[in-house]
């Protein structure tokens, strides 16, 4: 048997290797990719080896001593496969960070009312919802709208009682995860969320972004019917059934009068006070 043979079956396993690499999962992130090529090299290499071990020891026997000193342990087609398969990781890894860049940067669609813009339509249109005060997700056991699906999937664990996340500070159940993580910040103190103009920090984020208003002014929940703007799609939704639905929410539970606002009907009992 001679020095060609083996590096000519060489040549074939390191054909074999690289063919196997470029037929891995597609449905494997970039890290397991790597481990999984890592994984062939390695059950190539140690089969490789093995096999010309037995080779250079038959060799060996039979008088062909050269060959043990000579060429016929070479690994060296293990680094280049290596190198290759890093080399398409990284450029496959750079492109995917371009493209996630690219598409932040890509805010085409700009909402007319307030200004803000976003990459997709579809967020677009989800985003003006706050502005419409349309809320199509119905809750089918009590009738609680929402303007997004997923917040009418989360409100729905609210009537099936299920509260599988418990906190192991205070025994505390969540049927969330999130409302889990949020809570448990309660215990640590920690408050991640820090504005940017005052320093005043927050547990939750959609607490922040609400303080943040404050500093810019925005109100970005504008009533269809009279134009007057609030910070909170709850401050919006409460001017409305108050002042355009006609509503009288507030009753006197002396008399009877009702009341558009509440401030009004506190008003009212100080008549009833002075009787």
């Amino acid at each position: 048997m001679d020095i060609g043979l083996i590096k000519q079956e060489s040549k074939e396993i390191e054909e074999a290797a690289l063919e196997e690499h470029y037929e891995y999962p597609w449905n494997l992130n970039f890290i397991e990719v790597k481990e999984y090529a890592k994984g062939i090299i390695k059950d190539e290499c140690d089969e490789y080896e093995k096999d010309s071990h037995d080779k250079m020891q038959q060799m060996e026997i039979e008088g062909e001593d050269a060959v043990v000193n000579g060429e016929g342990r070479d690994n060296r087609y293990i680094t280049p496969i290596k190198e290759e398969v890093d080399n398409n990781i990284t450029i496959e890894e750079n492109a995917n960070v371009n493209q996630e860049a690219k598409e932040k940067e890509v805010r085409s669609h700009e909402c007319e009312m307030c200004k803000k813009r976003y990459s997709k339509q579809s967020k677009l249109q989800r985003h003006f919802l706050v502005h419409t005060g349309e809320r199509p997700y119905i809750c089918k056991v009590c009738n609680k709208s929402f303007a997004e699906k997923g917040k009418l999937k989360r409100h729905s664990l609210s009537h099936t009682g299920e509260r599988p996340y418990m906190c192991n500070v205070c025994n505390r159940s969540f049927a969330l995860h999130c409302n889990l993580k949020t809570h448990i910040l309660t215990h640590t103190g920690e408050r991640p969320h820090i504005c940017k103009f005052c320093g005043k920090s927050f547990i939750q984020l959609c607490n922040l972004k609400k303080h943040v208003m404050i500093h810019t002014g925005e109100r970005p929940h504008a009533c269809s019917e009279c134009g007057k703007c609030f910070r909170e799609a709850g401050g919006l939704k409460k001017h409305f059934h108050v002042l355009h639905t006609g509503v009288l929410p507030h009753e006197c539970s002396a008399c009877g009068k009702r009341f558009k606002r509440k401030c009004d009907l506190r008003e009212h009992l100080q008549i009833h006070k002075q009787e």
